[in-house]
């Protein structure tokens, strides 16, 4: 089951959360579409991912899984996205960050 849960989580970060900043990562979206989507679009998922996140760990369970989730969630800085409204969200993202593997690769000047 736990295999399903890491299938299941990686189809959402795919389908909504790296599908949605989409268009903040587009030069060619208009900026109504771009407000719309930082603030009702993107907000729908950091919901779903703060109350994943408020159950477990990491999003498959409490053993770290789907780099994936924290590549798309980095994009937040990029576009100057407020994730303070989710605390689980932060939480994750400072959980992953301290990892000797990501701070290695985060070091090494890396594109993530």
């Amino acid at each position: 089951m736990a295999r399903y849960r890491v299938l299941e989580w990686t189809n959402y970060i795919a389908t909504e959360l790296h599908k949605t900043f989409s268009p903040l990562n587009c030069p060619n979206t208009p900026e109504e579409f771009k407000e719309i989507t930082r603030t009702a679009l993107l907000p729908r998922v950091f919901n779903v991912l703060d109350a994943q996140l408020s159950q477990s760990v990491f999003l498959a369970g409490d053993t770290f899984s789907i780099a994936y989730a924290f590549v798309v969630l980095g994009w937040t800085k990029m576009q100057n996205v407020d994730l303070s409204a989710w605390a689980n969200v932060e939480g994750y993202l400072k959980r992953i960050a301290e990892r000797p593997s990501v701070q290695a690769v985060l070091k090494s000047g890396a594109a993530i």
